[in-house]
């Protein structure tokens, strides 16, 4: 009678989430053990697994992984950002033509470049980079893989930093009461009156249509500051609203 001692998720429909049962345990550019070791993996590490090929599963690679590109194929662009300038090219493991390859990128790709090798770039692991794990070193979960473990595709914003959001301050509302008199004397060019309360200078005034009607009467006004009307004894005021107090 043959008894099974584990039980296999059914169907297996990929991606799955896997963890590492055992380690280190060797990742490799194809799946046999004659392919060249591309990282390592230790116990308990989480991966996302993409497909099964026999008694070996293809893994997204690690992002501590090498992964490298010939310069003369990348246009440098943004924050430590590259453009794809040619047409399926290779990504390998070493900076070598003859390395393992990993995966390909399609010209107008974008890939997030790490150092420069001589003639090769070597990029953070892009969406569609894989490599191999043997069966016997994973441990699979019907756990859905999260979004942010999936690597997606980069986009060119991706590799631009944003500007910061520059917030102009907003000016509070100024009110106040007294009564509005001609200056005897300019202040500034555009300011010929000011309010004044119990003798005291409260504000000046920008010059506004028909202020003259006001002159030398109780009146509320409101307003906001002028900043850039320079230092005075008392702050200049754009009136949005005067009244006069009955």
């Amino acid at each position: 009678m043959m008894v099974f001692t584990t039980i296999a998720i059914a169907d297996e429909h990929f991606p799955l989430s896997g963890q590492i049962n055992h380690g280190p345990v060797n990742v490799r550019s194809g799946a046999n053990t004659n392919f060249e070791i591309v990282s390592k993996l230790s116990q308990g590490e989480k991966i996302v697994v993409l497909g099964k090929s026999y008694e070996w599963y293809k893994i997204q690679l690690p992002l501590r992984s090498n992964a490298f590109i010939r310069a003369d194929y990348i246009k440098e662009m943004g924050d430590h950002g590259g453009e794809i300038v040619g047409s399926k090219v290779n990504i390998r493991s070493k900076p070598d033509s003859n390395a393992s390859v990993l995966g390909q990128l399609s010209k107008g790709d974008v890939v997030k470049l790490t150092q420069k090798a001589n003639d090769w770039w070597q990029i953070q692991p892009p969406s569609g980079t894989v490599a191999w794990v043997h069966s016997s070193f994973v441990d699979l979960s019907n756990v859905p893989v999260p979004d942010d473990a999936l690597r997606k595709p980069l986009k060119a914003e991706d590799m631009i930093a944003p500007l910061p959001k520059i917030v102009k301050p907003v000016t509070p509302a100024f009110h106040a009461r007294g009564t509005l008199k001609l200056l005897a004397e300019n202040v500034l060019s555009h300011v010929h009156y000011k309010i004044v309360a119990e003798g005291q200078t409260i504000c000046y005034v920008e010059d506004a249509d028909n202020l003259v009607k006001f002159n030398n009467v109780m009146v509320s006004v409101e307003g906001i500051k002028d900043e850039t009307a320079g230092l005075l004894s008392a702050p200049v005021i754009v009136i949005h609203k005067i009244a006069i107090v009955l």
